[in-house]
This record gives C-alpha cells, structure tokens and sequence, in this order.
C-alpha cells in the first residue's frame, strides 16, 4: 500500500516534463510529410489533410462545428438543461499527448 501511495504521489504531483520537438531538417528518409505532397499520392492515398491533396478546412467544416456549438448547454448534477446554476465540463482521458494538450488549460 505504502508503494501505491508513493507511486500516486509521484505520477501526479510532479510537474510534467518539459517536451520539445525534434528537428526533421537532416531527416533522410525520402518521404514527404503529408501536408507537402499535395495531389501526389503515397500507397494509393492523396495527400493533404483535406480531400483533392488540399491543407485548406472546407468551409462546411466551420458550418457544422457551429451549429454543433450551439447545442452545448449548461446541465445541472441530473443532466437536465440549467443556465442559471448548470455547468459546461471538459475532461481529458488518456496519457501522453491528452496530458500534454491539456497543460495548456
């Protein structure tokens, strides 16, 4: 038991490390990231993050996020609609990259 609690305090007391990212300018492996290869293909799949090898967001994204915005609401502790006293929550679940977006709150 004793071990447990060092453990706990120790996960979760600790700051978390500091991350820093690695340096691709020397990389040699020949690939090309995804977001550079455009209309190209590699195995058979367009590059960009959108389709047609596109990095721009296609505007119906920015619809769709907004209108799905409009839905969050205040809930009270049953779950039912409260603007008055009710509260909009975020959780993050997972290790790693979660804890790393989520320092930023």
């Amino acid at each position: 038991m004793k071990t447990l609690i060092t453990f706990l305090l120790i996960a979760f007391c600790l700051p978390p490390p500091a991350f820093s990212q690695k340096n691709c300018d020397q990389d040699s492996s020949g690939l090309i990231p995804l977001n550079d290869l455009g209309a190209a293909s590699y195995r058979g799949f367009k590059g960009g993050f959108y389709p047609d090898g596109s990095n721009e967001r296609p505007s119906s994204h920015l619809v769709q996020a907004l209108s799905q915005a409009a839905l969050i609401q205040p809930l009270n502790s049953s779950g039912f609609s409260d603007n008055a006293n009710g509260k909009i929550v975020m959780i993050g679940v997972g290790a790693s990259n979660p804890r790393t977006e989520f320092a930023a709150f």
